[in-house]
């Protein structure tokens, strides 16, 4: 048995072919992910045709079985089963321009702000009517590309929630003017991907595919220093602070601090220049979450940052694990094995 592995980050979309019986990978691949078509902030709009395509480009062949992690937060809409937006990214914050819709409750596991969709299409659908006008079906970018695979509209909970439209335990969704994605609560086959006749199982969020990879124990806070940068840490239950209480595997909750400076920056930056605001902003975020003994750093940063990492760990007096930076594609191979 063999499965391929996708991860549908922000700054690439890599790929990799997990070989049940060996445990290798093999295949090791990564492509771009598209480039902005609108990106005069606070609007950041992405060609979907172009994501899609991506993805297929990294999906090979030779493989009985299609596992995906995806960005969360962004959103496409569709009509009458196709796309009627481009892909709106977790990077457009449109809905900054209005007042933001009331608080969500704390069981959604997201906060309401302005990158949520369901702030962005509230807003849509006050001030901009016209540019989603007949718009029936809402989609996570993981949803979106489940349907395109094997025409289900549908992923799992750790990658819906992030929409605002779930009940981050159960699953359940909101009544609402657009027919929403079915969330699952467990990753399992969705259906048969219409091309390669493999078998498509429900797209999951990025972020806690990445903590499954990592190896990071609950015992420890974690680090995730991608494009954008996020501290959090595992709760065998949903949990209430300042910091969302996002779903993860296994009915746990992952208590997290978003917003936090990331690779953007971080690249963009000499050690001397970004050191200071990445301490202090991580320093914020550790005491809004539960208490921890150690902190876990992962993401693509680790593999070309180190020094600046361990140097700010250093400063802060916290103890600090790197993980390898290859997190999403081992928690996939995870999910895959545990599967399959």
């Amino acid at each position: 048995m063999r499965a391929r592995l996708i991860d549908v980050g922000s700054t690439n979309i890599k790929s990799a072919l997990y070989d049940l019986k060996t445990g290798e990978l093999s295949e090791q691949t990564e492509v771009p992910f598209p480039p902005a078509a609108v990106a005069q902030l606070p609007l950041y709009e992405v060609e979907v045709d172009e994501v899609e395509s991506r993805v297929r480009s990294v999906m090979g062949n030779s493989q009985e079985a299609l596992f995906l992690c995806t960005q969360m937060h962004g959103y496409v809409l569709m009509r009458e089963g196709k796309a009627c937006t481009r892909y709106i990214s977790w990077r457009d914050t449109r809905a900054e321009l209005a007042q933001l819709p009331a608080a969500l409750p704390a069981c959604y596991g997201v906060k309401m702000k302005a990158n949520l969709p369901r702030a962005s299409i509230d807003y849509m659908q006050k001030y901009r009517p016209n540019e989603i006008d007949g718009a029936d079906t809402f989609c996570s970018l993981g949803s979106y590309l489940a349907y395109r695979l094997c025409g289900v509209n549908a992923a799992h909970i750790t990658d819906l929630a992030a929409s605002g439209f779930y009940n981050a335990k159960s699953g359940e969704a909101d009544q609402y003017w657009l027919r929403l994605p079915k969330a699952h609560v467990r990753v399992e086959q969705l259906g048969i991907e219409k091309y390669t006749h493999c078998r498509v199982y429900t797209p999951c969020g990025d972020q806690q595919t990445a903590v499954l990879g990592s190896g990071m124990q609950e015992t420890s806070w974690g680090l995730n220093i991608g494009t954008a940068s996020q501290m959090f840490c595992i709760c065998e239950e949903s949990a209430e602070g300042d910091f969302e209480s996002r779903p993860y595997f296994g009915k746990k909750s992952l208590c997290t601090v978003s917003g936090l400076p990331g690779g953007r920056v971080i690249a963009d930056c000499s050690d001397a220049e970004i050191c200071g605001t990445l301490v202090q902003s991580w320093k914020e975020a550790l005491a809004k979450l539960p208490q921890k003994d150690s902190l876990t750093v992962m993401g693509g940063a680790v593999k070309y940052r180190r020094k600046l990492l361990e140097d700010c760990l250093r400063m802060m007096g916290v103890t600090g694990r790197f993980s390898c930076g290859n997190e999403t594609i081992i928690g996939l191979m995870r999910l895959a094995k545990e599967i399959l």
